[in-house]
């Protein structure tokens, strides 16, 4: 059953592309590292969410860089996946039992200081990227 939990993000601040990070969590941890201000893509099994931070200031477009991060999973590994968002606040008990949970865990929804560079070129990013907001 392969698992995956990435974080969109700006791929470099001159630079037009958003891409997923891998992040460390893995099934059995404490707490997930779900931060408002970050779109995260959540993949097990054949089932995809794509987690939409209530505080990132490019949702519309790190929503569409998650899903073609998915798009090319499916073509990549060669299998369909069921795919869904779930905005900050609206998780479903099948949102936290992909990520091993029963029900949703303390302080599940934090901001965390080591990606507050990565959050800032997300409220700086490069002009494609804003005029695709406009778009």
């Amino acid at each position: 059953d392969n698992f995956h939990l990435g974080r969109v993000v700006v791929h470099h601040p001159s630079s037009d592309h958003m891409l997923v990070v891998a992040t460390d969590f893995q099934i059995g941890d404490p707490v997930p590292p779900l931060d408002p201000r970050f779109v995260f893509v959540l993949e097990r099994g054949s089932h995809a969410v794509v987690w939409l931070g209530s505080k990132c200031p490019l949702l519309q477009q790190s929503r569409a860089a998650a899903y073609r991060f998915l798009e090319h999973v499916q073509v990549v590994e060669v299998h369909q996946l069921s795919c869904a968002d779930c905005p900050a606040g609206q998780e479903t008990p099948h949102f936290w039992e992909m990520l091993g949970f029963g029900e949703p865990p303390e302080g599940h929804s934090t901001e965390h200081p080591c990606w507050d560079a990565e959050f800032q070129m997300l409220c700086d990013p490069p002009d494609s990227i804003k005029a695709s907001e406009a778009a």
